[in-house]
This record gives C-alpha cells, sequence and structure tokens, in this order.
C-alpha cells in the first residue's frame, strides 16, 4: 500500500536508515554532540544557523548550483526529474546525494530546502531578492531602457545583483543628467538597499539571463595532464638527486672551513644562512633545504668545544669516502676546494666535532 511522502525535515529522518543517519552526523559533526535523544531534536540541531553556515561553506560550485535552482523553485519543492531538466550538463545526481546526505536538502522523488537554507543562501544563483509587489511586465520595463542602462541590468545579472550608486554632484532636477543606475531606481528596475546601494530585483534578473537562469554550468575542472617518458623522468631525478648531493657536499665544507652559529633559540643563524646561500649560489630558502637536508642525514650537527656551532659531524667522514655507482668517490670530486680556500679538508684538520 501506498504511503504519503513525508511532510517535514524529522518526518523524512524518520525515514533514514540508521547508516544514512550516521552519514549525517559524520558529515555535520556539530549537530552529533552530545547525541540527539530523536529525530526531532536532530532537526532542530540540523537548522542551526551557524550549522548550516558550515555545511554550505563545504560544497563545491556545481553542488551549490543544484542548490540553486531548487531554492529558486516556485513551487516548495523540485522534482529530480525537473532538476535534471533545468541542469542538463550538471552532475545533478551527485549533487543530490550529497546534499541529502548533508540534510540541506530532505525528499526523494521531490526534493525540498528547509527554510534554515533558504535564509542563509540570500542570493542564489546570483540572482537578488523577489520585487515586491511584483512586476506587471517585465519584459515591457526592459524594452524601454537605453544602452548605458541596459549595461548596467546585465551587469547586476551576472552574478551579484548587488550595486553602488554614483556620487551625484549634479543640483539639477533634469533627469537626463541622473546616472543609469539612478534613472533605473526612480522607474523602479532597481530596488534601494540603503543610501549608496540598490539591487537588481530576481523577475529582471532572470528576464535577463534568457535562456540560462542558474547561469553557465558549474563542473569541477579537469586539470590538464602531460605525458613524460619515463625515461627522460628518471634521468632528471636522478640528475636533481645528485645536484643535490653536490650541493649538500659544498655545504658541509663550507661549514667545516668557517662553522655556524647556534641560536640561543636553536637554529642556525641568519647571517650564516645567508652566507652559505652566497656560497652555494643560490637563494636563502634553497639554503635552508640543503641545511636541513644535511642535518636529517646526520651530517651536520652541534659541536666545537661549547656545543654551540654548527659543523660537519663525525659521519661525514664515512659519507665522503663512499664510493659513487659510475666509479672513485661522490665527494668532493677530484681537484675540488672548499669555498675557495686551499685548506685541506682531511679529518686531521677540521675543528672538533660531537
Amino acid at each position: 500500500m501506498a504511503t504519503d511522502p513525508p511532510a517535514t525535515l524529522a518526518a523524512w529522518l524518520r525515514t533514514r536508515s540508521d547508516e544514512q543517519l550516521g552519514a549525517l552526523l559524520a558529515l555535520r559533526p556539530d549537530v552529533a554532540r552530545p547525541a540527539p535523544s530523536d529525530v526531532v531534536g536532530l532537526a532542530t540541531r540540523l537548522a542551526v544557523p551557524v550549522s548550516v553556515d558550515r555545511a554550505l561553506d563545504e560544497l563545491d560550485a556545481g553542488t551549490l548550483q543544484v542548490l540553486d535552482a531548487v531554492l529558486l523553485s516556485p513551487t516548495d519543492g523540485m522534482s529530480r526529474a525537473d532538476l535534471a531538466a533545468a541542469l542538463p550538463d550538471a552532475p545533478v545526481e551527485p549533487a543530490l546525494e550529497l546534499l541529502t546526505a548533508r540534510a540541506l536538502l530532505w525528499g526523494d522523488d521531490v526534493v525540498h530546502a528547509p527554510e534554515p537554507v533558504r535564509r542563509a543562501v540570500r542570493f542564489p544563483a546570483g540572482l537578488g531578492r523577489p520585487r515586491t509587489p511584483p512586476p506587471a511586465d517585465v519584459e515591457g520595463d526592459l524594452a524601454t531602457v537605453d544602452d548605458e542602462e541596459r549595461t548596467v541590468l546585465e551587469a547586476l545579472a551576472r552574478d551579484n545583483p548587488l550595486g553602488r550608486l554614483p556620487v551625484d554632484h549634479s543640483t539639477r532636477a533634469d533627469a537626463a543628467d541622473e546616472s543609469p543606475a539612478r534613472r533605473l531606481l526612480r522607474r523602479g528596475l532597481l530596488t534601494r538597499v540603503d543610501a549608496a546601494t540598490v539591487e537588481l530585483p530576481r523577475q529582471y534578473g532572470l528576464a535577463l539571463r534568457g535562456d540560462r537562469p542558474y547561469g553557465p554550468t558549474r563542473t569541477r575542472p579537469e586539470p590538464t595532464t602531460t605525458h613524460r617518458d619515463p625515461e627522460v623522468t628518471d634521468r632528471r631525478a636522478a640528475g636533481a638527486a645528485l645536484e643535490v648531493v653536490g650541493r649538500v657536499g659544498e655545504l658541509l665544507a663550507a661549514v667545516e672551513e668557517d662553522p655556524a652559529g647556534l641560536l640561543r633559540s636553536g637554529g642556525m643563524a641568519i647571517r650564516d644562512q645567508k652566507r652559505l646561500a652566497k656560497a652555494l649560489g643560490v637563494d636563502e630558502r634553497q639554503a635552508a633545504f640543503h641545511i636541513e637536508v644535511a642535518h636529517a642525514a646526520g651530517l651536520l650537527d652541534l659541536g666545537g668545544p661549547h656545543r654551540d656551532e654548527w659543523l660537519p659531524s663525525r659521519g661525514y667522514d664515512t659519507w665522503r669516502e663512499q664510493p659513487c655507482p659510475s666509479g672513485g668517490r661522490c665527494w668532493p670530486p677530484a681537484g675540488w676546494t672548499p669555498c675557495g680556500s686551499s685548506r685541506s679538508s682531511d679529518s686531521a684538520t677540521r675543528p672538533a666535532r660531537r
């Protein structure tokens, strides 16, 4: 026997399964603590403006466009079939699943927007509020505007129905000397919000948009992809890795020649970071990266008589003698002299380490 569809959000929540209610509480955790005692209490929490705003903030543009279509429906609800027809290129079904899972819409065949959601979305689809009383002849009113006035109306019909009135320094009462916005305001095609702000009524915005009342279809942008030859990628990665190894070696040789100071709060002194960046021929951000890599690898640590200097660690001796896959030692290269100095990098001439 057929049953009548639920008439309220609370009644619809009673038809949801335990899994669906659990998903709702996971998607909107602010309504889950403390645990609601029944669906009426849950529906009450779902209507709290702060909770509604948080749930709306997490939606993408495509999902919001589906919600806007429901909010702009002339009736209380909108069927799924009508939504698909109104937004033929939009992902309507995935958006509806997300919106109903968050209880920002409720219903099965016909979906409805709770009143708190309607209040939270002030300008659905970027359209203004309806004019009251409604204009008698929207098309006739638009036919009377000149080119300047139509430019103003079309700008307000795009994404934001609010506009600022220009400052009028004229003392003449002649309507021809008024700005286009003030002429439209005087004739009722714009409504006043405050002394300096006007709004395009929804009736005129819909008429100006024509067959696209909800604006251009908003879909998830797909990033452009580029195919790379794996061998080329591997070679470039290997080259980048060898460059980092070389930079770290240069850094450690520079610190061995002239130890870097330790800050009281820890870390390396800024003047030493700048000095090392200049020695490596990189900017300070890249120098900081290589310092962190050297420290993380156990090659750079505190040393000196008072352990107040950054010096190559004892593990640096082993690292610099390790063979390269191509033969010979990876560091230092043959004939290399640290930072332009003739001083030997042999461990016997290094400062004290940890």
